[in-house]
């Protein structure tokens, strides 16, 4: 009876323990799956505002090139392409476009918060990158938008890398 007494505190000591494991890492992998869908939506919203953005600075760019030069210059266009800014105030007047600056602003600090500042460092530079681009510079060239369209890919990239990584950490989580 003695014996039995034990082994049934020890069978209730693991049986325990065994819960409480799994229970954490029930909890640990359902909010990493919440975590992964939340940064691909708000990337995704995003990365489309951005290119929206993107390409309301290139039209306004060329439609400035076009009202300045005559048939005979158009020829130039290429060359002098960089010498024609746009002013950032002109892309968030745009009827056609529904984030405003302070948006903009909002959603790429917030999104910055989510990712860890050691492990996803590159992602938080092209984060600042476009804080920067949205609110410190005054006007954009056709190379600043490039420039832009690069760092934009750049993020798509990164961003798919990282939630594949989480999205392999959730099912070796589950295989345990």
């Amino acid at each position: 009876p003695i014996l039995t007494f034990f082994a049934s505190i020890i069978t209730i000591f693991y049986t325990r323990k065994n819960i409480k494991t799994t229970k954490y890492i029930e909890t640990i992998t359902s909010e990493r799956i919440k975590w992964l869908e939340i940064i691909r939506t708000e990337v995704s919203d995003l990365v489309s505002n951005i290119h929206l953005t993107l390409k309301i600075y290139q039209e306004l760019i060329d439609d400035k090139i076009r009202s300045t030069k005559s048939e005979q210059e158009q020829s130039l266009e290429n060359s002098n392409r960089n010498n024609f800014d746009i002013e950032t105030n002109k892309v968030f007047a745009n009827k056609t476009y529904v984030w405003s600056e302070l948006d903009f602003l909002n959603k790429l600090n917030l999104l910055r918060l989510r990712f860890n500042p050691t492990e996803d460092k590159v992602v938080i530079d092209i984060l600042d990158y476009f804080i920067t681009f949205y609110s410190v510079l005054e006007s954009k060239s056709e190379s600043d938008i490039q420039k832009a369209y690069k760092n934009l890919n750049f993020l798509i990239s990164k961003v798919q890398t990282i939630l594949k990584k989480e999205w392999e950490k959730c099912k070796k989580e589950t295989k345990c």
